[in-house]
């Protein structure tokens, strides 16, 4: 079966009738009322009607633009010969006004650049609404003609530019933008240098958080290293004011030199410590008494320069310092 059979056939099971379907003179109101398929049998087989309708609406079309701009600058001479009536003159006002609101960069204070703005408008025969307006700023900052202030923008430190320099001012593109643009694509400029370079710019809650479990382990640290010492909020001021005092980093090693500097002034508790089949015990020595040390130098500096699980560690295995230590020798 052909094609144009089966269509045929197919539109008339949608419920068109042989005079749908007839070759006959077409409007352009009858073709956008038509189902595509039904469309599709017209350009096939009622085609010179089809163009016929289309061309009538585009040929009506182009009278209505045209129409459109003889009114338009027909009412822009009225404006340029102040042949406004008095509303219209209002809403003159307030399309310029417009205007100077978006592109703060036009310098409306001079009254050189109003004129020349005006003259622009006139030149090309405009309305003076917000998008003719804009045409005629453009072709002037192109021109030269008029003075722009580039520091409202951000752009420098400029506040009027005009002439050969505004010619070929270095961020002419942005200049011939409105203000909201140009503040929008610094903002997103911004914003994709810090993403592109984010070790660049500081997480300060990630850092926060950093310097938090920093802080815990060299507490934790501390701890073990010192058992006598007793976690108060007291002996917490005495060692950080020691180390802020003397301008170190919170670090273990500094922490452990706070405790021997200030240990006369910490309060400290009776500590135990375990190990193997030992138990060592530590009262505290009295305050005035030093604790007791072998009397043998070499031995001493190894006890002194010992962590507290080396400690334990090192008097089990060696007897003769541990009886060296107990008897004090």
């Amino acid at each position: 079966m052909p094609d144009f059979e089966r269509l045929r056939q197919k539109l008339i099971k949608q419920g068109h009738s042989e005079s749908d379907l007839a070759k006959k003179a077409l409007t352009y109101a009858d073709w956008k009322s038509m189902a595509p398929d039904l469309q599709e049998w017209h350009c096939a087989h009622n085609a010179d009607a089809v163009d016929a309708a289309l061309n009538s609406h585009a040929a009506e079309m182009h009278q209505a633009e045209e129409n459109e701009r003889n009114a338009e600058a027909f009412d822009a001479r009225r404006f340029h010969e102040n042949k406004y009536s008095p509303d219209e003159r209002e809403h003159a006002i307030s399309e310029i006004q417009k205007f100077c609101s978006a592109y703060p960069q036009f310098i409306g204070a001079s009254i050189a650049n109003r004129e020349t703005l005006l003259a622009k408008l006139k030149a090309m025969n405009a309305l003076p609404v917000f998008s003719s307006i804009v045409a005629a700023y453009e072709a002037c900052v192109l021109e030269g003609s008029i003075s722009v202030n580039p520091s409202v923008l951000g752009l420098g430190r400029e506040t009027n530019v005009s002439g050969f320099e505004l010619r070929n001012y270095r961020q002419m593109d942005k200049l011939l933008m409105p203000a909201a643009k140009v503040l929008r694509q610094q903002t997103t400029s911004a914003d994709q240098y810090k993403a592109e370079h984010p070790e660049l710019f500081r997480d300060e809650g990630a850092e926060v958080a950093f310097v938090s479990k920093h802080f815990e382990k060299v507490r934790n640290e501390f701890k073990s290293l010192r058992p006598q010492y007793a976690d108060t909020a007291a002996n917490a001021r005495i060692l950080n004011n020691w180390v802020e005092k003397h301008g170190t980093r919170f670090d273990i090693t500094n922490l452990l030199q706070a405790f021997d500097a200030c240990k006369d002034r910490l309060e400290l508790t009776d500590t135990v410590v375990s190990s193997g089949g030992h138990t060592l015990t530590d009262y505290g020595a009295p305050r005035n008494i030093p604790p007791t040390l072998p009397e043998k130098q070499s031995l001493r500096n190894k006890v002194k320069s010992l962590r507290a699980d080396d400690y334990l560690a090192f008097i089990n295995d060696n007897s003769s310092a541990r009886e060296a230590i107990d008897g004090g020798r």
